[in-house]
């Protein structure tokens, strides 16, 4: 682990080995065997995000509903305006 530093501290230019760190982040997954409430933590929190993608497509979904709605009284509010001003005008 740390030759692979040393070699690319020697490199500099080299990015090539850097991409071996991104599996460090891997050892989490060794400690989750060893630790069973570590493992239960993670087990509610992807429990939990299945709630939160709900919430969020909800959420979504209301926010396209009333934007649609307003969209629509403001269009048939400024077309009955329009066609007051011209009914005045003339």
């Amino acid at each position: 682990m740390y030759t692979c530093s040393v070699v690319e501290l020697a490199q500099e230019g080299a990015s090539g080995l850097s991409v071996l760190r991104t599996f460090r982040l891997l050892r989490i997954l060794k400690l989750v065997r060893f630790m069973p409430a570590l493992k239960y933590q993670l087990f509610v929190m992807l429990r939990t995000m299945d709630s939160v993608a709900t919430f969020c497509a909800l959420l979504i979904l209301f926010i396209f509903i009333f934007r649609s709605a307003r969209y629509h009284l403001i269009i048939a509010r400024c077309a009955t305006l329009v066609d007051c001003l011209i009914k005045v005008n003339y």
